[in-house]
């Protein structure tokens, strides 16, 4: 899968202009972006592989930021699902960053060997896994969306909770455009208030 590092960059930077406050987690994304942007282009597969998942793990450290420091509104939550969709396409093995470790008190339906990584499927369309990885300043639990890193916890069920709502936040802004989009909805059997007057 290409990735379009240009546009994730721009997706970046209309998040920046609306929310300046966020400048330093977008410059730093922006940066780290850029940096890896020309190896994503490369014949040589495996430095091409590991330069788009860095593009990728940068673009949604962006998103969590977002997602940790602000209310998101509609606008902001459209330009989000865009920058996830660019780079949730990549084939990536969460399970290479994992360190075995007894499972925690999590759901049943995340699925997966005894000592993890465990995987949640289809939640809204989206595939979550759930990864321990020791020593990370964030918190040892990790929730990939479609195998990108996106939250980090201490806790796994708070750090799945968290990444289910910036979905929910994402999905729910992503269809009430399409409902303004298709305007009201009228049924050619049922006559309005208007038609119906004696």
């Amino acid at each position: 899968m290409d990735i379009d590092t240009k546009a994730i960059q721009q997706d970046i930077i209309k998040i920046k202009k609306y929310l300046p406050h966020l400048n330093i987690a977008a410059d730093m994304a922006i940066s780290a972006i850029k940096a890896s942007e020309y190896r994503s282009q490369s014949q040589e597969k495996n430095l091409s592989a590991a330069a788009k998942y860095t593009v990728a793990v940068s673009a949604m450290r962006f998103v969590t930021a977002v997602f940790k420091e602000v209310k998101i509104d509609q606008t902001t939550a459209i330009t989000l699902s865009e920058i996830i969709k660019k780079i949730t396409g990549l084939k990536t093995n969460p399970s290479k960053y994992h360190n075995a470790v007894k499972r925690p008190d999590i759901p049943s339906d995340w699925l997966g060997k005894e000592k993890g990584p465990w995987l949640l499927e289809n939640y809204k369309q989206y595939s979550l896994s759930v990864i321990y990885s020791k020593n990370l300043p964030d918190g040892n639990w990790t929730v990939c969306i479609m195998g990108i890193p996106c939250i980090y916890g201490a806790d796994a069920n708070q750090t799945i909770e968290d990444t289910k709502n910036l979905i929910d936040i994402i999905v729910s802004a992503k269809k009430d455009v399409v409902i303004k989009n298709r305007g009201p909805f009228f049924s050619p059997f049922t006559k309005s208030k208007a038609t119906n007057k004696e």
